[in-house]
C-alpha cells in the first residue's frame, strides 16, 4: 500500500470500477439526440459529440474525455483493448470540438482547426479593447456585434446544441461562454493524449 499512498487495494479497486463504469456509460450509449431529449440524459448528436446537457455542452465531454483518458492509462497493460477503445473515444470527442465536426466550426477561440474558430465567448474582459485607455462599458462591451477586440486564445466555449448547432453570439452565454471547469477537462485529456 506505500505505493497507493497507503488507501487499500480495496478501495482502489473500487474506484476503478467505478471509474470504469462511468466511462462505459458515456461510450456505449449509441442514443441519437432528438430536439426532444432533455438534459442529463447522454446521447450523441449527429457529428458525434456526445452530450449531456446544453449549458456547456463540450465541457462535460471534456472532463469525462480526461477520465477515460486516466482509465485508458490505468489499463494500458491489463486490457489493451480497452485502453485503445477508450483512448479513440476521447480523441474523437477533442477532435469534435477542435473542428472536426459537420459545420468545420472550432469551438476553440483563435484555433481553426475546421473552417472557423469561435470569436465570441461570453467573457468580459475579452469583450474589451485591448488598449486598456479606452474605457469599458459592461452594456456596450456585451452589445458590441462581430468577434471580440481582445482574442482569448485557446479557451474552449461552452459548445454546440445537442443538434450540432452553434452561433458565435456573446449574449448567448449557454454555448459561448468559457470557464475554468470547461478548459480543465479539455486541457487535461489534450495532455494525457
Amino acid at each position: 500500500t506505500a505505493a497507493s499512498g497507503g488507501v487499500p487495494p480495496s478501495q482502489i479497486e473500487k474506484a476503478q470500477t467505478a471509474l470504469s463504469n462511468m466511462v462505459r456509460s458515456w461510450q456505449q450509449n449509441k442514443q441519437a439526440c432528438t430536439a426532444q431529449t432533455g438534459d442529463f440524459n447522454i446521447c450523441y448528436t449527429p457529428g458525434g459529440l456526445a452530450f449531456l446537457t446544453k449549458w456547456g455542452s463540450l465541457r462535460h465531454v471534456g472532463n469525462i474525455a480526461l477520465i477515460t483518458s486516466v482509465v485508458a492509462a490505468a489499463t494500458t497493460t491489463s486490457d489493451p483493448v480497452s485502453t485503445r477503445t477508450n483512448r479513440c473515444w476521447a480523441r474523437s470527442q477533442m477532435m469534435y470540438a477542435a473542428g472536426s465536426n459537420p459545420a468545420g466550426q472550432s469551438f476553440i477561440v483563435g484555433y481553426a482547426g475546421g473552417s472557423q474558430s469561435a470569436t465570441s465567448p461570453h467573457h468580459r474582459s475579452s469583450s474589451c479593447d485591448p488598449n486598456y485607455a479606452v474605457t469599458c462599458d459592461y452594456g456596450l462591451a456585451w452589445n458590441n456585434q462581430g468577434p471580440n477586440p481582445s482574442v482569448l486564445k485557446g479557451a474552449l466555449v461552452g459548445g454546440p446544441s445537442n443538434q450540432d448547432m452553434f452561433q458565435n453570439d456573446r449574449q448567448d452565454y449557454v454555448h459561448n461562454e468559457v470557464a475554468l471547469d470547461y478548459n480543465s477537462g479539455f486541457t487535461g485529456t489534450l495532455a494525457a493524449l
